[in-house]
């Protein structure tokens, strides 16, 4: 009889099947931590490129304004209220 008991011990008997599993939720957990971490980086540089972009469309609708204030195509009441609209949107 004790035999019987004894094998169960090297062939790893219950603690060995917990043991597998708890090794298993370990496992899938540092891959779900590590799947995090390079969503939240993707993210982050996304919305790091997309304040850019804003910033230059804004720098660009101030050219073009400045460009048709030059040409005449604006008056300069028009121009300064439109630079004042563009400029509160920026900051």
């Amino acid at each position: 009889m004790d035999q019987g008991m004894g094998q169960g011990m090297i062939d790893g008997g219950m603690m060995g099947g917990l043991m597998g599993v708890g090794m298993l939720i370990w496992a899938i957990l540092a891959l779900a931590l590590v799947a995090l971490v390079i969503v939240a980086i993707v993210w982050l540089v996304r919305q790091l490129g997309r304040d850019g972009q804003q910033r230059r469309s804004e720098r660009s609708a101030i050219a073009e304004l400045e460009l048709r204030y030059a040409r005449g195509e604006i008056e300069r009441e028009a121009y300064l209220a439109v630079r004042r609209d563009l400029e509160a949107t920026e900051s």
